[in-house]
Order: structure tokens, then C-alpha cells, then sequence
């Protein structure tokens, strides 16, 4: 099910961008896809609510950084996503993209590793993107225009 929401304004959604522009993140990891050499095309970190969960993105998303527990910051902005969805998500992959050359493919979740019909949620800070989701089974593309705090 797809469902679109505003989370924050546009004042809290530059506010929290800045505090996410100076986070640490690995930055065009390389990795080995499909028996070659690939390079993440982006920057990432990844976090969780605490040290008993243990998703591993980098087994699933290859090149993907280790997760480490969310500080006070990161669990206010899982608080705010879960309350303004209904949901109990617990972990975080921040994407960071630095110009128009980073980018992400379309996006088509083939995660073993989450409990079944929890899905995710995507917000956006900084510049607007396109964010495309692909269904396997159909072919068919949908594309939102994400915008900040959206």
C-alpha cells in the first residue's frame, strides 16, 4: 500500500537537513554486484533503536554501511515517522546525495529481513528528486516528486 504524508513543514525540513548534511556517511562504497566491481552512487549511514536489533542493510543493499544505535536525533525523527503513520519502523538508511550526478534506481524492496507487511517509509530533505518505485511483478513504475519533509 502506498500511502503519501507530509511529516514536517518546510521550516522543521530545512532545520533537520542541516543536522543531517554534517552526519558522517560512507560515500561511493565499493562493492561486488553480479560478480563485478560496482560503486555505491551515493552516501549512506544506517542506524537502529538498540544493540538487539540487528538488520543488516549490507546484506541485502550490497556496499551498505554496518548499522549503529540512533543517538537522541535520529529517535525523535523515527518517533515523529511512527506517530504520523502508525507504524513501529526501527531502523534508519539515510541516503545522502551531494549533487545531481548521485542517485538511487528505481526502488523495489526485496528485503528478507523485515517482518512480513512492514514495508518502510522515505522522507526527503534538501533538493527535490524523483522517487520511483517499481513493481516486479507488473513492470509498472510509479513516480512521486519528493519533496522536503515529504
Amino acid at each position: 500500500m502506498l500511502e503519501i504524508k507530509q511529516i514536517y513543514d518546510s521550516y522543521m525540513a530545512e532545520e533537520l537537513f542541516e543536522k543531517l548534511n554534517q552526519i558522517d556517511t560512507r560515500y561511493r562504497t565499493e562493492y561486488i554486484r553480479f560478480g563485478k566491481p560496482a560503486v555505491v552512487p551515493r552516501g549512506q549511514a544506517a542506524y537502529t533503536l538498540s544493540r538487539d536489533i540487528h538488520y543488516d542493510y549490507g546484506r541485502i543493499a550490497a556496499g551498505t554501511p554496518n548499522v549503529t544505535v540512533m543517538d537522541g536525533f535520529m529517535k525523535e525523527i523515527t518517533a515523529d515517522v511512527n506517530t504520523a503513520l502508525g507504524t513501529n519502523f526501527n531502523t534508519i538508511l539515510l541516503n545522502k546525495y551531494l549533487d545531481g550526478n548521485d542517485c538511487i534506481g528505481a526502488h523495489s524492496d526485496n528485503e528478507n529481513g523485515w517482518v512480513p507487511d512492514t514495508g518502510f517509509a522515505t522522507l526527503s530533505f534538501g533538493a527535490e528528486r524523483d522517487f520511483v518505485i517499481k513493481n516486479k511483478a507488473t513492470g509498472e513504475s510509479t513516480t512521486i516528486l519528493h519533496h522536503a519533509g515529504l
